[in-house]
């Protein structure tokens, strides 16, 4: 059953444990399944990163306060608000690169 799970501890990390199969650098040993996940529609570039990273971030701060004050309001309102912010300040940015 476990088999076919792939398992990567960090980037670059060694880690093989027994009965699973680990994903290298190398993409020559990744089997037919794999495949479809190494193509370049599935990867992000740099701006759609950061953009993950700063939502992740903002939704971890709204769910802590939205935690500690046991309110859904709190954490929708404080999401909202951190994520408004950080497309106004620029650090979202929604939108590629016009190509002229």
């Amino acid at each position: 059953m476990l088999g076919n799970l792939h398992v990567r501890f960090g980037v670059g990390a060694g880690v093989k444990l027994p009965g699973l199969h680990h994903i290298s650098g190398n993409t020559a040993d990744a089997g037919p399944a794999d495949s479809h996940a190494h193509s370049k529609e599935n990867r992000l570039n740099a701006r759609q990163k950061l953009n993950l990273i700063h939502v992740s971030g903002a939704l971890l701060l709204a769910a802590i306060l939205g935690g500690l004050l046991q309110s859904w309001a709190i954490f929708l309102i404080t999401s909202a608000i951190l994520i408004a912010d950080a497309v106004y300040g620029g650090d979202i940015r929604p939108g590629g690169r016009r190509r002229q």
